[in-house]
């Protein structure tokens, strides 16, 4: 199963970051009047905001995109990695999304206007053509969202616990390149 060792790694991983949200729930309890320094004010124009907020659109839209691709794909390797895409996504955004509730950043309930656009067109290809598109896209998507992880990672002054879990998602980013990479040889 392509997808096993990436599922445990960020399944403990959220394991983890759910404990580090109860401990810091219960440290939280000082005073009404002043702002928790574990939960900031909400500032969406922080790196480590901006990071979330994309990393839950691409999860949101590789989900849907692997669904597409189990149901559209042509070759068996886009029907595995559409099926790896759904699982990892799902589970790497369960740890955004509480990372997000924990720093008071809004993520947002429905993709991007680019986004969009791409689900729109891969909802009407089938085979090869659809094939094409997916891994193309996704290579991209995947190379960007390496750069990204990797700009997290390196920003001084970020949350310790979101730069974890950059950390974390980063190989498993690599490893879905890694694997487009090789359904876009295939073609």
């Amino acid at each position: 199963m392509k997808f096993s060792s990436a599922t445990a790694t960020i399944g403990a991983s959220f394991i983890v970051i759910a404990a580090l949200a109860g401990c810091s729930s219960n440290s939280n309890s000082a005073s009404s009047t002043t702002t928790s320094a574990a939960v900031p004010a909400a500032d969406s124009t922080s790196p480590s905001a901006k990071w979330l907020i994309a990393v839950h659109e691409d999860d949101l839209a590789e989900q849907q995109a692997g669904a597409l691709a189990q149901k559209s794909g042509s070759t068996q390797p886009v029907r595995d990695t559409g099926a790896m895409l759904v699982s990892d996504h799902a589970l790497i955004d369960a740890g955004i999304t509480m990372l997000a509730q924990q720093h008071n950043v809004p993520l947002p309930s429905q993709l991007n206007d680019t986004l969009t656009a791409e689900m729109t067109k891969l909802d009407g290809l089938q085979g090869a053509a659809f094939d094409k598109e997916f891994v193309t896209f996704f290579i991209a998507g995947h190379q960007g969202a390496v750069k990204a992880t990797q700009g997290e990672i390196a920003t001084a002054g970020q949350p310790a616990d979101v730069i974890g879990y950059a950390k974390v998602v980063l190989p498993v980013i690599q490893r879905h390149l890694a694997d487009l990479e090789m359904d876009n040889t295939a073609h």
